[in-house]
């Protein structure tokens, strides 16, 4: 027959010293930088020819290379546009730094139309209303920040 030794109160409490010493606190997540449902809103303002009508589609996007390629956007929305004005309500966006581009679908087709060499041939707008030269404007120039809450931008439609 085994007899089963159990260890001596002295190592007892040496072994639960050690093993407060070794407790691992848990790893807290990280906190949010902005409060739970606090997220982004846009109001976009554009203006631009009375004569112009159409629906106004804006897009969101959040890297260089979906700015530039035809990627969809993180976020889009339409509003109508109609005796110079228009607006785009965007609502559930991450607060953060984002490209923007606005332009008036004036055919219906979705799309921007262009012309010879790529050039828009429906009126466009970009963030910071930044200017187009030879092409839209880079991304850095297009870019808007969002903060928690609502935020309002106006913009101008350039185009023939």
């Amino acid at each position: 027959m085994t007899m089963t030794r159990f260890p001596s109160a002295a190592a007892t409490a040496v072994l639960l010293l050690l093993l407060a010493a070794c407790r691992v606190e848990p790893i807290a997540p990280p906190k949010p930088t902005a409060p739970p449902g606090a997220a982004a809103s846009l109001r976009i303002e554009v203006t631009g020819r009375k004569e112009w009508e159409g629906t106004l589609r804006a897009a969101l996007y959040g890297t260089r290379e979906t700015y530039r390629s035809s990627a969809p956007p993180l976020h889009a929305g339409t509003g109508t546009f109609a005796h110079g004005e228009g607006v785009v309500d965007l609502g559930g966006i991450a607060p953060g730094t984002w490209a923007l581009k606005v332009h008036l679908d004036l055919d219906g087709d979705g799309e921007v139309d262009r012309g010879l060499g790529g050039i828009p041939t429906e009126p466009v707008a970009y963030g910071n209303d930044a200017p187009i030269e030879l092409g839209p404007p880079p991304f850095e120039k297009a870019l808007i920040k969002l903060g928690p809450g609502p935020t309002t931008i106006t913009l101008r439609l350039l185009g023939s």
